[in-house]
């Protein structure tokens, strides 16, 4: 299980997701002041409040683990393992979706400017690994067809 290449990727996506769940993803800030700064689940004001609009993000970000780790598992069912990968791709997807409607609505909100930080790639990252690893699957079950064909 673990000799397989997809199944490191698919290791390496879960672990970005897992990493992307606990650190901010965006700064609300009016004239260099941050008025808030935006984590997955909740929204942390300035003055310690938490705003919970951004809570899709989090629920995204969560179906992510058990599918990516099911994904590993499932690594006899090879036809199922690509077909998990490419439903955590469309999740991946979907949460850029979300995060873009939240940013504009949080910034018409608040009336701040909306930064992005760095730690928003690692879905992406994950997005990158798990299309890595579905490719890996396929190329296997590919190989496994050839072989059958042989004989």
């Amino acid at each position: 299980m673990i000799q397989r290449i997809q199944t490191l990727y698919l290791l390496f996506a879960v672990v970005a997701s897992v990493i992307s769940l606990c650190l901010p993803i965006g700064m609300l800030g009016v004239d260099g002041r941050t008025v808030g700064t935006m984590y997955n689940l909740w929204l942390q004001t300035a003055n310690g409040g938490h705003d919970f609009t951004p809570w899709a993000l989090f629920v995204i970000q969560l179906l992510t683990l058990p599918i990516g780790l099911a994904a590993v598992l499932m690594f006899r069912n090879r036809k199922l393992q690509s077909r998990l990968c490419m439903f955590n791709i469309l999740l991946l997807v979907g949460y850029y979706v979300v995060y873009a409607i939240l940013a504009y609505a949080l910034k018409a909100r608040y009336q701040a400017d909306f930064s992005v930080c760095i730690q928003t790639v690692l879905p992406a990252v994950a997005l990158f690994f798990d299309y890595l690893g579905r490719r890996a699957v396929l190329s296997d079950e590919k190989l496994v067809r050839a072989v059958d064909r042989i004989r």
